[in-house]
């Protein structure tokens, strides 16, 4: 599972990482157009936040962002 950088859960995880705040900032400062979204090398960084997923019932991470 994968957030936006600017997503509140992006920003909590944020509050506790530095490095996790440097990467979410770095994403922010990207471009944002449909054409440059489409040819941006896809990153993420684990938040430290887990979701349930909701048919097998395991935990799974949550990334932010899915690109930047």
């Amino acid at each position: 599972m994968a957030v936006a950088a600017g997503h509140p859960l992006a920003k909590h995880a944020a509050a506790s990482d530095p490095a996790l705040t440097e990467f979410l900032i770095e994403c922010q400062q990207g471009g944002n157009s449909e054409a440059e979204l489409a040819t941006m090398e896809k990153r993420g960084r684990d938040t430290g936040l887990r979701a349930i997923h909701p048919l097998t019932g395991q935990e799974v991470p949550i990334s932010s962002p899915t690109s930047c």
